[in-house]
């Protein structure tokens, strides 16, 4: 689980408290800018409000 504490900038938790770094890719379908957070192994889409999601294409993008 992941916990927002603040929009701006983004910033992140996961349940333990920990600080989740938010990384940033490019859809490589839409081509707009798609912000995420790794919490174990799963890549969990996060995003501010007004931002449009993207697709799930993003998730294959390497780093």
């Amino acid at each position: 689980m992941i916990i927002c504490i603040n929009h701006n900038p983004l910033e992140y938790v996961n349940e333990k408290g920990e600080p989740l770094e938010v990384k940033e890719v490019t859809c490589p379908v839409h081509g707009n800018q798609v912000k995420y957070v790794v919490d174990g192994s799963e890549k969990v889409l996060v995003q501010a409000p007004g931002e449009e999601l993207g697709c799930e294409a993003w998730k294959n993008v390497e780093e």
